[in-house]
């Protein structure tokens, strides 16, 4: 009798976890903002320490700039292109 009420409760504790994985699984997908808002690249570069500070340093050069282009370079040798628009933008 003993053996059946704790295999009872161990299946409604599995099911318990179940369920709260499955909850949770849906709001990460349903209500993860930085998936919506940041690219790949972004989430990477903002990973990394190294690379995060680069790209602040990357961001500030580009805005005390004239130019609208300034070259990040991540910590593994790749070049990424940053661009900044001054002014309206226009999404097509």
């Amino acid at each position: 009798m003993m053996m059946k009420k704790m295999k009872l409760i161990k299946k409604i504790w599995e099911a318990i976890l179940s369920s709260f994985e499955a909850v949770s699984k849906v709001f990460d997908e349903n209500f993860n903002t930085s998936s919506d808002v940041m690219s790949r690249d972004t989430r990477k570069i903002l990973a990394n320490k190294h690379d995060r500070k680069r790209y602040a340093e990357a961001i500030r050069r580009l805005k005390s700039k004239e130019s609208e282009e300034e070259i990040f370079e991540w910590g593994n040798g790749k070049k990424m292109l940053l661009v900044l628009r001054k002014g309206p933008t226009i999404i097509n």
